[in-house]
């Protein structure tokens, strides 16, 4: 029995520490955090769910941030990671992702005591400087209690303000086991404002103008578009204009002009809204187009930053749109008919050239990547999965053959979000996402399936302990491992430059047995695919097992790692007399 004079929980005049940060996340209107546990964090995470917070625990410290990050994509609400002191740098992957795709993200991490500085302390870690090299938007360390709620507060104002990203704190391990005079709270305040800029009335009128007098225009959507809640303004300005789209990223859905595909240099004007100037030739992060570009973007330090625009309007997207919308009504626009049958034309052209791939290659053993791309697209679409499951897609060259065939078939983003990987992050650093992010990305939206239509054996073993959160969610889940047995892009330069014989590093074990794997964390084991003719009745199988028993169901295709499809832009070195040249896309 504890006496009178012992401290208690839930005292609103001393609160302890962990209570504060409870209080300040529950007033952001969180409603799921993330998590790797430890002890400066249990009394946190565990006040959180008696408080009826989700608190989902992933397989590492960056898991929890990939999956903050996929449920904030999915979600459009910002991500929470919690992870023990003397972790995080485990994270700085994940971070660095969510930072460079502005993806509101705030990671809450336990710290080192305060009297404990340069003891070599257990867990002791300089933690700010190793976040700030993630690029996060701020970075802040808590040694006084009082100040919970204000630096936490911060945190999240600069994680959803302006050009969105990763927010860090950390905060004393005695601080959050301490209590604190709540009478001294009110010595450091603070509050979010929701105050958002419009664009300048000129440069709006000059912008709807050009677009207005091109006969070829397009749109693209960047991930701050979405960020800003903007998809009604999207839609209604594409309606009243009729410009089509080439990438809407969930916002425009089945709309008849949402063309699905990269356009290229065959505009004469681009509206960019949201999309970061970034990346350099011939990389394929580089801007595509050679029209005249308008950019709308909320920061003027990012625009014409790594190519030259025409027009850039500085601004909350969804308010410049809103500008756009009434400017646009006051101006006639073309019919763009022909221009948009021309961007059908170009899609059927390239769904032609990539089923006449498969059909070339339709019998290959091992099965041609190609061929699974398609199977798993059709089946998709033939199920309509497309129309409300939480997707993701993991890897390499499985991510390119899965991307070129949804794109060729039209096969678009139905609602903001639904699709969490690397293209979903406009400047993810690399693969090794998908798995991460997914977790997230259903708990967004709990109770629908979870597609996974190209995961590469690469790619699954960055976070293949995931799964395994998957089967505890009771997540219904339908993934498949395009197994080449390789890192499959880095193989291929490989064997451009030395042959074929030349696997150094670039090759992994023979027809590792994923679906086994997945089967000891709590999945269910799909079928091991060899035989092409037998991948559809694997899906289906999957598919009806997935939604009848709630759980992820992973299927293993065998696939043929001496595929080339495209040459990269890191092919700069010359070839040995060994090598094998590039053949054209889709041949060994």
């Amino acid at each position: 029995m504890s006496s009178s004079n012992e401290p208690t929980y839930g005292n609103p005049q001393k609160p302890y520490g962990f209570e504060l940060v409870a209080d300040t996340i529950i007033k952001q209107g969180v409603e799921c955090v993330f998590t790797m546990p430890g002890n400066s964090i249990i009394s946190l995470l565990a006040t959180l769910g008696q408080r009826g917070i989700k608190v989902v625990g992933a397989r590492s410290e960056q898991g929890a941030v990939l999956a903050a990050t996929g449920y904030s994509i999915s979600s459009g609400k910002v991500g929470v990671a919690i992870v023990t002191a003397g972790y995080m740098s485990i994270a700085h992957y994940a971070m660095l992702n969510a930072s460079w795709g502005h993806v509101p993200v705030v990671m809450i991490a336990g710290s080192n005591e305060t009297y404990s500085d340069d003891m070599r302390s257990l867990q002791e870690l300089d933690q700010k400087p190793i976040a700030k090299s993630a690029y996060v938007k701020v970075a802040y360390h808590v040694i006084k209690g009082e100040r919970i709620p204000q630096m936490l507060t911060w945190a999240f104002k600069a994680a959803q303000s302006g050009v969105q990203g990763c927010a860090f704190i950390d905060i004393a391990q005695d601080i959050l086991k301490s209590q604190v005079d709540a009478s001294k709270l009110s010595d450091f305040t603070t509050c979010i404002v929701d105050a958002k800029p419009c664009g300048d009335p000129a440069l709006i009128k000059k912008a709807v103008k050009l677009l207005a007098g091109a006969e070829k225009p397009i749109i693209n959507v960047g991930r701050l578009a979405v960020a800003s809640g903007a998809a009604k303004e999207i839609k209604e300005f594409v309606n009243i204009t009729g410009i089509p789209v080439d990438n809407c990223m969930g916002t425009l859905g089945s709309h008849p002009l949402n063309m699905a595909i990269a356009v290229g240099n065959g505009a004469e004007v681009v509206l960019m809204l949201g999309k970061q100037n970034l990346g350099m030739k011939p990389q394929p992060t580089a801007c595509q187009y050679t029209g005249k570009i308008i950019s709308v973007y909320p920061e003027a330090e990012n625009i014409g930053h790594c190519y030259p625009i025409d027009i850039g309007i500085v601004g909350d997207i969804k308010m410049v749109l809103q500008q756009m919308i009434e400017e646009a009504k006051k101006v006639k626009f073309p019919d763009y008919s022909t221009w948009v049958q021309e961007l059908h034309a170009l899609r059927d052209a390239g769904k032609a050239m990539f089923v006449g791939i498969t059909e070339n290659h339709k019998d290959n053993k091992p099965i041609h990547p190609a061929r699974l791309a398609r199977e798993t697209v059709e089946f998709m679409l033939d199920h309509k999965i497309n129309k409300d499951a939480v997707m993701s897609t993991d890897g390499g060259d499985c991510t390119f053959w899965y991307a070129v065939f949804a794109g060729s078939y039209g096969v678009p983003q139905e609602y903001p979000g639904q699709i969490v990987n690397i293209l979903s992050i406009e400047n993810g650093t690399a693969i090794g996402l998908g798995l991460g992010m997914a977790v997230g990305a259903t708990c967004a939206h709990p109770g629908k399936l979870l597609y996974m239509p190209a995961l590469g054996d690469g790619s699954i073993g960055y976070h293949l302990s995931e799964l395994e959160t998957l089967a505890r969610l009771n997540v219904p889940a339908l993934i498949v491992v395009a197994n080449n047995s390789c890192w499959g892009m880095t193989y291929a330069d490989q064997r451009r430059m030395y042959g074929r014989n030349e696997r150094t590093a670039g090759f992994l074990t023979n027809n590792v047995r994923y679906e086994k794997v997945a089967e000891g964390l709590g999945c269910i084991a799909g079928d091991f695919v060899t035989e092409p003719g037998n991948i559809r009745s694997a899906l289906e199988k999957a598919y009806k097992i997935a939604l009848r028993e709630s759980k992820p169901v992973v299927v293993n295709v065998i696939t043929d790692p001496f595929i080339y499809n495209i040459p990269w832009a890191n092919w700069t070195l010359p070839a040995t007399e060994k090598g094998e040249p590039y053949t054209g896309m889709g041949e060994a």
